[in-house]
C-alpha cells in the first residue's frame, strides 16, 4: 500500500548536506512534501516538524492512504538526529491516536478505530524497528533513502520538496484525467 510506504519514509527524515541541522528548514517554517506534483500543489504525504527541549523532535505526518482516494492518516511520532539521519520507530500506539481524514474531513475516532488497527497490522512487521532516512540532494529536491534496523533501504527512494504553507501544497490524489472521465 502506497500509503504505508509513505508513512514509513515519513518515520525519520534528514538531509545528507552534512550541515550542523538536518531539520533546519523545518526550524524556518518549511514542511517536507513527498512525490510533489507541482502543477497541482499536491504532496502524496507532508511532514511537518517541531523541535523538543531535549533535541528531539515531533514529526507530524499526513499521509494518503491511497493514490486515488482522498483518505488520509496523520501521526505524530519522536525523531531523532543519528549519524547525518533522522531516525525514529513506528509505534502501534502513534497509530492508534492517529486521525483519519475523508476529503479532508475528520472521521470520528471510534469509527476510524478498526481501520486503524488494520493499519498497524500491515505495519506490524516495521514496528519497533529503528528507521533512519537519509536524504540525497538532487537539484532544488531531495531523494528520501530510507534504511530499517541499520539494514538496506525497504521502500522506493521517493522525492521530497521544502515547501513553506504559503506555497498551497496540500496532501491529495494527483488529478487523474482518466479517473476524471470515468467519473462524469
Amino acid at each position: 500500500m502506497l500509503g504505508l510506504e509513505a508513512l514509513l519514509l515519513l518515520t525519520a527524515t534528514a538531509n545528507a548536506s552534512g550541515g550542523p541541522d538536518p531539520l533546519s528548514k523545518a526550524d524556518e517554517g518549511l514542511a517536507q512534501c513527498y512525490e510533489p506534483n507541482d502543477a497541482a500543489k499536491t504532496c502524496q504525504s507532508l511532514a511537518t516538524y517541531r523541535r523538543n527541549n531535549d533535541g528531539s523532535w515531533d514529526n507530524t505526518a499526513l499521509v494518503l492512504l491511497a493514490p486515488d482516494e482522498p483518505l488520509t492518516l496523520e501521526t505524530v511520532t519522536t525523531v531523532y538526529e543519528k549519524n547525518g539521519a533522522v531516525c525514529g520507530y513506528i509505534r502501534k500506539d502513534d497509530i492508534a491516536k492517529g486521525k483519519l481524514r475523508d476529503a479532508g474531513q475528520l472521521i470520528p475516532h471510534q469509527k476510524a478505530a478498526p481501520m486503524l488497527s488494520k493499519i498497524a497490522a500491515g505495519m506490524a512487521p516495521l514496528m519497533n524497528k529503528e528507521i533512519c532516512t537519509e536524504y540525497v540532494q538532487s537539484g532544488d529536491d531531495w531523494i528520501a533513502k530510507v534504511k530499517v534496523d541499520g539494514g538496506t533501504a525497504t521502500t522506493p527512494d521517493q522525492h521530497i520538496k521544502w515547501v513553506l504553507p504559503s506555497d498551497g501544497y496540500a496532501v491529495a490524489p494527483a488529478p487523474n484525467p482518466y479517473l476524471q472521465v470515468i467519473r462524469q
